[in-house]
């Protein structure tokens, strides 16, 4: 397990969500309005955590996720890493 860390940038218009595991870049995610952000940081971490990496950050907030109802509710466009591929000019 190495260290995690999350960063949220403003790139062109949208806020994009980048997973640092020991200082490498691992994913990113991008949304359209900052209320969106603290979705893409779970996403983040969930697939993180589904591909086999270690988060207690994830666990954590799945648990809080699953009693909030309105935790899923997405004000505008997403992007994932299909659409978002690491070390291309974008």
């Amino acid at each position: 397990m190495g260290v995690l860390s999350v960063s949220v940038v403003r790139i062109n218009k949208r806020y994009h969500a980048r997973l640092f595991v020991n200082g490498e870049l691992l994913s990113e995610w991008a949304c359209q309005y900052k209320c969106d952000v603290g979705y893409i940081c779970r996403q983040l971490l969930r697939w993180y955590d589904k591909t086999g990496g270690k988060s207690e950050y994830a666990k954590a907030s799945r648990a809080r996720g699953n009693k909030d109802t309105n935790a899923t509710y997405l004000e505008g466009k997403i992007w994932g890493p299909a659409q978002l591929p690491i070390g291309k000019k974008r």
